[in-house]
């Protein structure tokens, strides 16, 4: 029917319009999603759709933009819960005041500092638990605005089983632990390096002394002159013409 549906528009779903069984047992309820809603409630290959059927335990279709939720009251009750929160995920934090009187939910507190590790990036990390536990998982404020992560699902699960709400509780419990030793290590590299090193100081002041004197130039010694050979003076003219006189 939804390829049917894809190619001829309205085949099966003209004039169809919402409706809530609100009887006990199995019904079928319809849901009539808006032009923008629709890719987000399907997800890539449909896998946002198949989540939320495996963790309400209804039966969900989408024919066009009608969505089907087929099963009994509260399975169908749930679905519809489940879709509702889904889409208001798109415009902002989701608010779930009180789940103490429901049994398809773990709520888990995840220190502040862990959020962004646990969730990952654009909540990769809780689709890939939701993937492997069968659960549905978002982080939540309670009445007083406090963020926690709801874990929702049929099932409960057990301590070693690897569905369920249990299973997907011990791999953010896993992540948690994870995390806190990661940041502890890299504290204990900080202060072991920061011990070892001197103060910038103290290694100013030993460049300092290590360096050597500059060396003083020794006077080189001046050079005595050889005193020159004295010329003998010829007499002078005056002397030559005596010296004629008397002979």
């Amino acid at each position: 029917m939804s390829s049917v549906e894809e190619k001829a528009n309205g085949q099966f779903t003209k004039g169809i319009r919402e409706k809530i069984v609100d009887e006990k047992g199995f019904g079928t309820d319809r849901i009539i999603f808006k032009e923008d809603e629709l890719s987000y409630a399907l997800g890539k290959q449909g896998g946002t759709r198949k989540k939320l059927a495996l963790a309400s335990g209804c039966i969900i279709q989408y024919v066009g933009h009608v969505c089907f939720l087929a099963g009994e009251r509260a399975e169908r009750k749930r679905a519809r819960e489940f879709l509702t929160w889904l889409l208001q995920q798109r415009r902002g934090q989701v608010t779930v005041d009180d789940i103490s009187g429901r049994d398809d939910v773990t709520e888990v507190h995840v220190p502040d500092n862990c959020k962004g590790w646990v969730t990952g990036n654009r909540g990769t990390e809780l689709r890939r638990m939701e993937l492997e536990t069968g659960t549905y998982m978002f982080m939540s404020l309670d009445k007083r605005g406090d963020e926690r992560l709801l874990i929702f699902g049929v099932d409960a699960g057990t301590k070693t089983g690897l569905k369920g709400r249990a299973a997907a509780e011990r791999l953010v419990n896993e992540m948690i632990q994870d995390k806190l030793r990661g940041d502890e290590r890299g504290r204990g590299r900080d202060s072991r390096s920061r011990s070892r090193s001197p103060p910038r100081r103290g290694r100013s002041g030993s460049r300092r002394r290590s360096r050597t004197p500059a060396r003083r130039r020794s006077p080189s010694p001046q050079r005595r002159r050889s005193p020159s050979p004295q010329r003998r003076r010829s007499p002078s003219r005056r002397g030559r013409s005596d010296s004629r006189r008397r002979r």
